[in-house]
């Protein structure tokens, strides 16, 4: 159930997803957080924005840390891309670890 629920989220959610990117106006080499990054779909779009940079993804499913991923295997093996399964109340990052943090569809 979870994975569809995963594929159904990265399709009705994209839009807004890609409207916060361009709101965080992504530089080459920004390092940048995905809060409640589900799917991961987000973090390949901030890969490419972010050529130089260093994305990672944070979320509280193993399920959705695994699609993510899974879905950005070949960026993760590059060490471009890390997905982390952490509580979105106690963030695993020293102060000052991103240039940009979003946080979209999460409660």
């Amino acid at each position: 159930m979870g994975r569809l629920i995963a594929f159904i989220m990265a399709r009705k959610t994209w839009r807004q997803n890609l409207r916060v990117m361009d709101a965080l106006s992504i530089e080459q080499g920004d390092r940048t957080l995905d809060v409640g990054c589900g799917h991961g779909r987000s973090l390949t779009e901030l890969a490419s924005r972010a050529a130089t940079g260093r994305i990672v993804g944070v979320g509280p499913s193993e399920l959705m840390v695994e699609i993510a991923a899974r879905r950005n295997w070949a960026h993760v093996e590059a060490d471009r891309v890390s997905v982390v399964l952490a509580s979105m109340e106690s963030l695993p990052f020293p102060d000052d670890s991103f240039d940009k943090v979003l946080c979209v569809h999460v409660l």
